[in-house]
């Protein structure tokens, strides 16, 4: 998976240190607009689709269908992926739902591969997840399937929010949170300690980047939607103690998994996977037969 390298962390340090929080914000996140993948050539059955943001910025997505072998569809999954690339690096992240009889859209933040706009900033990143989150709602509801989200790494932060300000109309059966952190400093904080080049900016980070729209304790809020964690204890990126803060912070109903010998975002990815991937359909089996 496309990411952070210690070069694009040293210019977020650097960034720290002569722009202050309101540059560096946007030093989140790491956009490419390249194809990666083309899931055409790949044998995905996909739509490609487009909607605005909530200022008129054109989102890009992939809207992926389960086969017909895996039998009548069980839902649909809002995908918010991580910081770096674009769907075309990311989109195979969650693909084994779609043998699982699961539909899914994956899509580009302004600034991420064939999205307009520029490199965003939380608060526009929340704002895109917002409306993405309103398109997989709206396709749900059309038909007449529950709704699902499913955040990774920095996704995670952005997909908490983006339902905390949307809890009055939208609510998903289930929040699957994979590597997640609820707060920009510590995960930026996180993210800059793995690499010998940028550990002594870290303290920093917490003069330096805003948390504004990061959703915190406000996590909260999401109850009683349950909401199930995943978190791989070899995790280099966003540390594992984000994830047990993370549940921490959480209402009931809520569940942490923690995978060992996992690395980060590869909790459902690791040698005995089957195991978690059973873990997790039986979450979301169950909660779409709920009332």
């Amino acid at each position: 998976m496309p990411g952070p390298k210690p070069l694009s962390l040293a210019l977020f340090a650097i960034c720290a240190l002569f722009f202050g929080a309101s540059g560096c914000s946007s030093m989140l996140f790491f956009p490419s607009r390249l194809l990666y993948v083309d899931p055409a050539k790949e044998g995905f059955d996909f739509e490609e689709v487009r909607f605005p943001s909530y200022d008129g910025t054109s989102l890009y997505g992939w809207y992926f269908k389960h086969p017909k072998s895996a039998g009548p569809a069980k839902g649909v999954i809002l995908y918010a992926h991580g910081n770096g690339g674009n769907i075309s690096s990311q989109f195979g992240n969650i693909s084994y739902v779609l043998d699982h009889g699961y539909d899914y859209l994956a899509f580009d933040y302004r600034g991420y591969g064939s999205s307009g706009g520029n490199r965003p900033d939380p608060r526009e990143a929340v704002g895109d997840t917002i409306a993405a989150l309103r398109w997989a709602d709206a396709r749900a509801k059309a038909e007449h399937l529950p709704l699902f989200a499913f955040g990774q790494s920095l996704g995670t932060a952005l997909l908490v929010r983006a339902l905390v300000e949307e809890k009055a109309t939208i609510h998903p059966k289930l929040i699957v949170l994979d590597s997640p952190f609820l707060s920009y400093e510590w995960g930026a904080a996180s993210v800059l300690s793995q690499h010998g080049l940028t550990t002594p900016f870290q303290p920093f980070v917490f003069f330096l980047v805003s948390d504004e729209w990061a959703p915190g304790r406000r996590i909260r809020e999401l109850a009683p939607t349950p909401i199930l964690i995943f978190h791989g204890d070899r995790d280099r990126v966003i540390d594992y103690r984000l994830g047990l803060e993370t549940y921490a912070a959480a209402g009931e109903p809520k569940e942490f998994v923690g995978v060992p010998g996992a690395g980060h975002i590869q909790s459902l990815w690791v040698k005995d996977r089957e195991k978690y991937r059973t873990l997790l359909f039986a979450r979301m089996d169950a909660a779409a037969k709920s009332e």
